[in-house]
């Protein structure tokens, strides 16, 4: 695996690896002498947060100013949303 492909793995796809793993990808960042940091994504990544950790991040972010007008007086407010595109295909039968 290329240097590139292991940073993207480590800091876009590591969720869900495996403990045993940790150690075998510690040492290759070691190995290629590439940024130790790219170990935290991948720690990050399968931390597991109490309720009480993500309100208060939620907290920390929603007091931050708004990253198009910079006003600080309003909270900032996010939300999730869904989309879902469908095609719709028809078949006719006819008997003669």
């Amino acid at each position: 695996m290329s240097d590139n492909r292991l940073i993207e793995v480590i800091t876009t796809n590591a969720q869900g690896i495996q403990p045993e793993v940790v150690s075998i990808i510690e040492n290759e960042i070691k190995k290629r002498n590439l940024d130790p940091d790219l170990l935290n994504s991948l720690i990050a990544q399968n931390e597991q947060h109490s309720i009480e950790d993500i309100n208060h991040y939620v907290e920390l972010l929603r007091n931050c100013p708004c990253p198009i007008c910079n006003n600080t007086r309003d909270k900032l407010n996010g939300t999730i949303y869904h989309s879902i595109k469908s095609i719709i295909v028809t078949s006719i039968t006819e008997t003669r």
